[in-house]
């Protein structure tokens, strides 16, 4: 196990990238208990922001990387959240999402931070923006609704 104030390697797909800590996280008791969890778990992963990015950057961040992953697999299902373990929240028998009716395939901690509030409006800005998101499809959805049952309502002369 690596020393807090050490770098710390990890895969990010499938490629070797390295992250510093920051200090704040660093002082954490478990901080790197939690990533080595994750490190040892194929259906767990991280990619976070570079050390001391502004909070519009780290938006940015966790945003592009649901944008990739929503076009490379969609339709899927998704969820966003806040868990104090990620590890716990994927295999919990209880609550985990390994065992829930979604049938999720991964879980990728995008922000870690030492305290709850930005994590919290991470989150609430992440689901703001994609409501705008499906707000669209939904209105695509509807519009092409309409146009078909036109289109079936029409009489053949």
């Amino acid at each position: 196990m690596k020393a807090p104030h050490e770098e710390r390697r990890f895969q990010n797909n499938h490629r070797s990238c390295q992250l510093s800590w920051k200090d704040s996280i660093n002082r954490l008791p478990r901080t790197n208990q939690a990533f080595n969890r994750i490190d040892g778990d194929d259906r767990l992963s991280y990619q976070l922001p570079p050390t001391g990015s502004t909070a519009g950057r780290i938006l940015q961040h966790a945003a592009g990387i649901f944008e990739r992953l929503l076009s490379k697999h969609k339709p899927m299902t998704f969820k966003f959240g806040i868990t104090n373990d990620a590890h716990a929240r994927w295999h919990s028998k209880k609550y985990g999402y390994r065992f829930s009716v979604e049938k999720f395939e991964h879980l990728i901690v995008v922000y870690a931070a030492d305290n709850p509030y930005g994590p919290s409006f991470l989150e609430a800005a992440l689901i703001d923006r994609c409501k705008s998101f499906f707000a669209q499809l939904l209105h695509l959805h509807f519009s092409l609704l309409k146009f078909l049952k036109g289109y079936l309502n029409r009489k053949y002369v």
